[in-house]
């Protein structure tokens, strides 16, 4: 029965990021009609920006929802939810602060980037809620509830732009919008987490202990999926930034696909190494899993896109594609490092994974900026890929340590009991 009951819901998340995936490629080609390059690149760089508030508003301790969704009581997890919600606002008024003296005092330009903490408030507890629908295994829900984000974000964008202007301002007010307005039907019955947020000590430290490396990491998790386009954006410009960045836009159906995959499989994947399977098997399996059915999907999304890719989008756009197809094997290689990541959260591994994090994104950084300064822009999407086999070669480099101490401590309390005589 598990088995089936984890295929199916491997197959209905798998047909919602299709769905979702959809969503995404009409709101591309809506908005590479509705904006200019330059504003595209302008929206990329906003969204490289949030990535690294995003951590800090939420501490970086996503993981723990799903553990402690799993493992806690209602009345537990409420109050862990609430302490959670609670630091949530504290962190987002604090970097709202500082992101306004920053465009206050000139270091950025841009005043959109003021209202990145709010922008990332609000997908926190949008996650948050989906990852309760996963952990309770409705999917359905799950995904009825993104495609809608997501649809209703796109016909926002028409109707700002048609009314206001043609600016990435709107683009980003109506996911923000969007966001907003469905985190009532995420949350229906339960808005009082919201009025009545609240700081319990123990599980405020396990919130932070869990987070604050990863939050030390948030530089190594920029590097790996963000920095691209600030690289892109230095040293061709903002239009060149936003031929990259929609190519990265249609690209991201491999980013929603593998998400559904974690969703579909980490039930399962805790499962198993909750029975006592050994880590390194459970691994394997499902690292074969991950970059299969990741791949073969990949191959697919390429095939679709040089079929009709020069009928859909505007001739302007139209050099993205080999950048298109190097983010999709990017999107492979992230595949490969979904299992190891898994498996640091169920272990709470959170120095080796942001040790691992940091290596990696410095590695993307590296590769990318020296190799697009060479004059190839392929070089972004090869460091990412890079990144993270590195990023999960370290990660399973700190499974094999804890796994070889656990067997040294078995070995010595047995050594330590003596011996019966007769």
């Amino acid at each position: 029965m598990r088995t089936r009951q984890q295929l199916v819901n491997t197959g209905i998340y798998v047909a919602f990021a299709l769905g979702t995936s959809a969503v995404g490629f009409l709101a591309v080609l809506v908005l590479t009609r509705l904006l200019s390059t330059a504003e595209y690149g302008r929206i990329g760089l906003f969204f490289s920006a949030l990535f690294f508030i995003a951590p800090l508003v939420s501490l970086a301790a996503d993981g723990l929802v799903a553990v402690n969704k799993s493992a806690l009581d209602a009345d537990r997890y409420r109050a862990f939810q609430q302490t959670y919600v609670g630091l949530a606002m504290l962190c987002a008024a604090g970097c709202t602060a500082v992101m306004a003296a920053l465009w206050l005092a000139g270091i950025y330009a841009d005043a959109l980037i003021v209202g990145t903490p709010l922008f990332a408030l609000v997908r926190f507890f949008a996650t948050m809620a989906g990852t309760e629908y996963v952990a309770e295994q409705r999917a359905i829900a799950y995904g009825v509830l993104t495609m809608a984000t997501s649809g209703l974000a796109v016909l926002l964008t028409i109707a700002f732009v048609w009314a206001f202007g043609e600016s990435g301002t709107w683009r980003v007010l109506a996911m923000f919008a969007a966001d907003l307005l469905l985190l009532g039907v995420r949350y229906r019955g339960r808005l009082r987490i919201f009025l009545e947020p609240r700081l319990d000590r123990e599980f405020a430290r396990q919130i932070v202990h869990f987070g604050l490396p990863s939050v030390i990491a948030v530089a190594g998790g920029w590097g790996l999926n963000e920095a691209d386009k600030v690289i892109v954006a230095r040293n061709g410009g903002l239009s060149t930034a936003g031929v990259y960045t929609a190519a990265a836009a249609l690209a991201a159906i491999m980013m929603t696909f593998n998400q559904s995959l974690v969703n579909a499989l980490y039930p399962g994947l805790f499962r198993a190494l909750s029975e006592g399977r050994r880590s390194a098997s459970v691994l394997a399996d499902y690292v074969v899993r991950f970059v299969t059915i990741s791949a073969a999907f990949g191959a697919v999304a390429v095939g679709l896109y040089f079929a009709f890719a020069d009928h859909l989008l505007p001739t302007r756009y139209l050099g993205g594609k080999s950048i298109f197809v190097a983010l999709m094997a990017a999107g492979v290689a992230t595949s490969l490092y979904r299992p190891f990541g898994l498996l640091a959260d169920f272990y709470r591994l959170a120095r080796t994974r942001a040790l691992a994090l940091l290596a990696g994104g410095a590695s993307a950084i590296a590769i990318g900026y020296y190799g697009v300064r060479s004059g190839s822009l392929l070089w972004a999407p090869a460091g990412i890929a890079c990144g993270y086999v590195i990023a999960s070669a370290i990660i399973a480099v700190g499974l094999r340590v804890r796994d070889e101490s656990l067997a040294g401590r078995r070995i010595g309390v047995i050594q330590a009991v003596p011996e019966e005589t007769t």
